[in-house]
């Protein structure tokens, strides 16, 4: 490749940092990973090619303004040196970054949380999202593979100066880098063209509440997501189970609720989170001996014991029975399906599919774990008030999976 000017020994704090190994990140691409001797504490050379000499000194005065951050929730940039390397006829020319260095992301780092660290996480990223937008560098991609854990159990969320390219959820997406996962309904929009602007604030508060019922229910949050909607039916269902067996607050499953509304106009903003800070037990980080904020409290305003939940009979619980769908529709007109037509499609559909999946076999174009969720999906949703959808788009998803189902049964008797 050539020689290159400027030595990356001079990114390392002291001599007492040897280089370990060379290693590709999911999130920082390459890097030259160092660690303490004495300390162990690890640090990581990002290196970054900039093309052209204007966009490397914009890039420049970037590192050097991200440098300057003063926020315990932020991965944090330690230095970053101009290099250019010689080869053949041409010049290439980086940054190389030097960040902390940190293996566990948020859903590696423990089995199960306490309320006081759910609400330390919900508070932190929200914090590191209000201090980037605020700097002008607005979090497009919150995600948990960029929400890292120190070994003593602070949160640093990478943003998009740090990550190796600032490309949001929505084009992760778009350009298959990445399942469909961690989009909110708008960004899902953008897709089909109902939309073709967001507000990118309020779909972060959206991705951090996926984020919070990933970490409750140890499901992936791609199970919600059924063609142009997310299955907040299936999302909640998971939650009300987890919330009983753990005994989780009302008041962390009300706060959840405004986060993953599925109309962006009535879910919370970052600072609407961050107010009520004041009202809730949390802790410093995600340590076991890490210190409970409870003095910033008034008397009144900390939470009852999760035992006081089930004494209180007239109070609306979290895992009270479902009503009925009979009862739905009576109470809730404004949510009843027109069409009848349509409706006897659903119920075939989903009699159809049922009966299908028992005769299926595991080499079916159409699992029985994806036709289950479709339809149940469906079903589900067109029935819920959380997910309103027009009847035009029940259609169409009512059309694709009888067309799975057709499909199916074509592939079933051929393999008879």
């Amino acid at each position: 490749m050539g020689n290159s000017n400027g030595q990356q020994s001079l990114l390392v704090l002291d001599q007492n940092y040897a280089y370990q190994t060379l290693k590709t990140h999911p999130v920082f691409g390459e890097i030259k990973l160092y660690k303490h001797s004495e300390t162990g504490r690890k640090i990581a050379i990002i290196n970054k090619q900039i093309f052209e000499s204007e966009q490397h000194n914009m890039k420049q005065e970037t590192y050097l303004k991200r440098k300057s951050y003063d926020n315990i929730n932020l991965l944090k940039v330690l230095g970053f040196q101009k290099l250019v390397a010689n080869d053949l006829c041409s010049q290439i020319r980086y940054l190389s970054i030097q960040v902390e260095y940190y293996e566990n992301t948020i859903t590696q780092f423990k089995e199960k949380f306490t309320e006081k660290e759910l609400y330390y996480l919900i508070f932190s990223l929200c914090d590191a999202m209000d201090y980037c937008k605020q700097n002008n560098n607005e979090i497009t991609d919150l995600h948990p593979s960029k929400i890292l854990v120190t070994d003593d159990g602070f949160v640093k969320l990478v943003d998009n100066i740090v990550a190796l390219e600032a490309i949001s959820n929505f084009h992760q997406v778009k350009y298959n880098d990445r399942q469909v996962e961690y989009l909110a309904p708008e960004q899902l929009e953008l897709f089909s063209g109902l939309k073709n602007k967001i507000n990118q604030e309020k779909a972060n508060i959206f991705c951090l509440g996926l984020l919070l019922s990933q970490l409750i229910t140890k499901q992936p949050v791609s199970d919600y997501y059924l063609e142009e909607f997310v299955n907040l039916n299936l999302l909640f269902k998971r939650l009300d189970q987890k919330f009983a067996q753990y005994s989780y607050s009302n008041s962390l499953y009300a706060l959840l609720k405004e986060m993953l509304a599925h109309d962006p106009e009535e879910r919370l903003s970052t600072k609407q989170v961050l107010a009520k800070k004041q009202y809730h037990h949390f802790v410093s980080n995600l340590d076991g001996d890490s210190v409970d904020f409870a003095e910033h409290h008034q008397p009144d305003s900390i939470l009852q014991s999760p035992n006081s939940y089930y004494q209180e009979e007239q109070q609306v619980s979290y895992h009270r029975k479902k009503e009925s769908i009979l009862s739905i529709k009576a109470t809730n007109e404004e949510f009843q399906i027109a069409d009848s037509s349509l409706q006897k499609r659903i119920d075939l559909a989903l009699a159809e599919s049922n009966k299908l999946l028992d005769q299926l076999s595991v080499s079916s174009p159409v699992t029985k774990f994806q036709s289950r969720a479709t339809i149940n999906g469906i079903y589900d949703s067109v029935q819920n008030p959380l997910v309103q959808l027009t009847e035009s788009r029940i259609k169409r998803l009512i059309e694709n999976s009888e067309e799975a189902i057709e499909k199916s049964l074509i592939q079933s008797k051929t393999c008879m």
